[in-house]
């Protein structure tokens, strides 16, 4: 495990937090589909498919974090330090833009 896995565990466990019901995979038990629909989520982004219940203020922080945090956290090679200064914002501005913070 490196650093970079490990920041895109605490991107998965923010967006968690947020509302785990929004993510496609929750409720998946079978580890193939699970494996699946977060590729999914990753390459297609989160659009109006995942968007069914949960507050939109809530679809728009994940959004946002998806499009920042994660793929930042993905575009990190594997023994790259994360710039932690620029997740903090990352993070903190994905909650500011929809007043959550």
């Amino acid at each position: 495990m490196s650093r970079r896995d490990d920041m895109e565990s605490l991107a998965y466990s923010i967006m968690c937090l947020v509302d785990i019901t929004l993510l496609p995979w929750h409720g998946i038990d079978n580890m193939t589909e699970l494996t699946t629909q977060k590729k999914k989520f990753f390459e297609l982004g989160y659009d109006e498919t995942f968007m069914s219940g949960g507050s939109k203020r809530d679809h728009h922080i994940i959004k946002n974090l998806r499009e920042t945090l994660l793929v930042y956290t993905r575009e990190l090679k594997f023994e790259e330090a994360p710039d932690y200064e620029r997740t903090k914002k990352m993070i903190e501005d994905s909650f500011k833009l929809e007043n959550f913070i």
